[in-house]
């Protein structure tokens, strides 16, 4: 593949621009699947620059099911009215709400769940894992780890801080340079974060994958959105309706 044609699939699938793409891609040894990563990244890193931002403009977005039994709407704010206006910000806002119709979330950011009901899901998640362990021990099986978090807001800085030092000692026991291991880390809590959040990916909108694309989660989606317009965008609320 050519580097026009790499640089033209990751615009589709990031929304960055040319420049952005090129740059990662350069980064990156050409490494597409490198250049993606590091291309998220900065996108994250451009959702917290304007994060601070007032967004006091926005627009409705919704969408019916073909079945014309489920549906959804929900706000989505920006900072102008002229990129409220922006077709691809209408397309963004309808693409959340179809997420919201096939994935049936119950709130958009994890901070928004209740510590009790997260206490009560993860309880009943050990006791049926370790049921079903009973039984993969009956046939000789593979037992499934028993998980210690299922949510982000159980996972504290203290937590993150012990599970940051483990991984770093084990990158070091694998015999792993100590000057590289700033740039392994980032990826390895990612990973274990997104490994131990199950009931977020059920629950929270942020957290979900995308429907439509099963690749990249809602929180990706919405980084790329604020890189490609240039604004705060915030998911403010949604409703689902069903028949």
């Amino acid at each position: 593949m050519s580097v026009l044609e790499q640089i033209k699939k990751l615009r589709e699938q990031t929304g960055a621009g040319i420049v952005d793409v090129k740059k990662a891609l350069d980064e990156a040894g050409g490494d597409e699947s490198k250049a993606l990563d590091i291309l998220k990244k900065k996108g994250q890193d451009k959702a917290k620059k304007k994060s601070d931002r007032y967004a006091g403009e926005g627009a409705i977005g919704f969408y019916i099911h073909s079945d014309q039994k489920t549906g959804a709407m929900v706000k989505i704010l920006c900072e102008t009215d002229f990129v409220a206006r922006n077709e691809d910000f209408k397309n963004f806002a309808r693409d959340i709400a179809m997420q919201v119709v096939a994935m049936n979330p119950s709130v958009v950011n994890y901070k928004e769940l209740d510590p009790a009901v997260v206490e009560k899901e993860t309880e009943g998640i050990v006791a049926a894992v370790k049921e079903e362990n009973i039984e993969l021990k009956r046939l000789k099986k593979p037992l499934k780890n028993i998980p210690q978090f299922i949510s982000k807001i159980q996972i504290t800085d203290e937590i993150m801080e012990e599970i940051t030092e483990k991984i770093k000692a084990d990158l070091i026991v694998e015999g792993k340079p100590e000057e590289i291991l700033d740039k392994i880390l980032p990826g390895k809590l990612e990973r274990f974060i997104e490994d131990n959040t199950s009931f977020d990916r059920e629950s929270v909108l942020l957290s979900q994958s995308l429907a439509k694309d099963p690749e990249k989660t809602v929180q990706d989606f919405l980084n790329e959105a604020i890189a490609k317009m240039g604004e705060k965008i915030e998911i403010s609320e949604f409703v689902r309706f069903e028949i």
